[in-house]
């Protein structure tokens, strides 16, 4: 499984061509499943000035497109200890940890992330 950073999809939903065409080539591979946290939804839908037709469309593509993968008890703890270690922003933190407890690799362009040990990052 590949989880995306948010910063990910928003590049894709504007129409950024690295990004669309990795996009492409995994729907053409299929046999990676593409996967993000639970925050993420709540960072895509919190744009100020997003207009009501612009958050049916991410919400339909989230449902389409994506797993959107639950937080725990477990991953909460992990995203703790993550903002404490790594000096993450909490939204970070939990991408990070629903990352490794979902044994996935981290698609994202976020430089914070590396900071993290023994998260598997995926290359664009």
């Amino acid at each position: 499984m590949i989880v995306l950073d948010t910063n990910i999809i928003i590049a894709f939903l504007k129409g950024d061509a690295t990004i669309s065409a990795w996009f492409a080539s995994q729907r053409i591979r299929g046999s990676d499943m593409l996967g993000i946290s639970i925050i993420t939804v709540t960072e895509l839908l919190s744009f100020p000035d997003a207009t009501d037709e612009d958050l049916h469309y991410i919400q339909r593509w989230l449902k389409s497109s994506v797993w959107i993968l639950p937080i725990d008890e477990r991953i909460a703890i992990h995203a703790g200890e993550l903002c404490r270690k790594f000096r993450l922003k909490t939204a970070d933190a939990i991408i990070a940890a629903t990352t490794k407890h979902n044994r996935a690799a981290l698609l994202k362009r976020d430089k914070d992330f590396k900071k993290v040990k023994d998260l598997s990052f995926v290359s664009l």
